[in-house]
């Protein structure tokens, strides 16, 4: 018999988030779900603006998560047009992801000018690994 395992709401992000398990006898996961029960009203917002402003505007909508706002705005907005970014551009999103990954934690630990020495090093290795892939 399966067993549904509930977490709602997970606070300790921004805004709210409800996740269902489905556990069979063995503890495997064999379904889950995830649902964003806080309605923030980007839709509503960006209908009938212009979708080059989209990823300007949505970025500003949390302070956390500046950059997954402006990348998921814009692979909304490619899917609608049927745009497919070039492989650099996908490697450069994804490097940009990563480092802000890295990053966030890094100002209750490090000094600010560690993270700008960071930053310049990882996006020097970034351009000269783009740059390599793109030959």
């Amino acid at each position: 018999m399966a067993q549904r395992i509930i977490v709602d709401p997970i606070t300790r992000i921004e805004g709210h988030l409800r996740i269902e398990v489905e556990i069979d006898s063995s503890n495997v996961i064999t379904d889950a779900w995830s649902s964003i029960t806080l309605w923030r009203g980007i839709e509503t917002i960006l209908k009938g603006r212009d979708p080059r402003d989209a990823g300007l505007m949505v970025q500003r909508f949390c302070g956390v998560c500046t950059y997954s706002h402006y990348e998921a705005s814009i692979l909304a907005c490619e899917d609608a047009f049927g745009v497919r970014p070039p492989a650099n551009a996908r490697l450069v999103r994804n490097l940009i992801s990563e480092c802000l990954h890295i990053i966030r934690p890094c100002p209750r630990v490090y000094s600010p000018a560690y993270i700008c020495l960071f930053l310049k090093v990882y996006l020097r290795v970034a351009c000269y690994a783009c740059r390599k892939i793109s030959r």
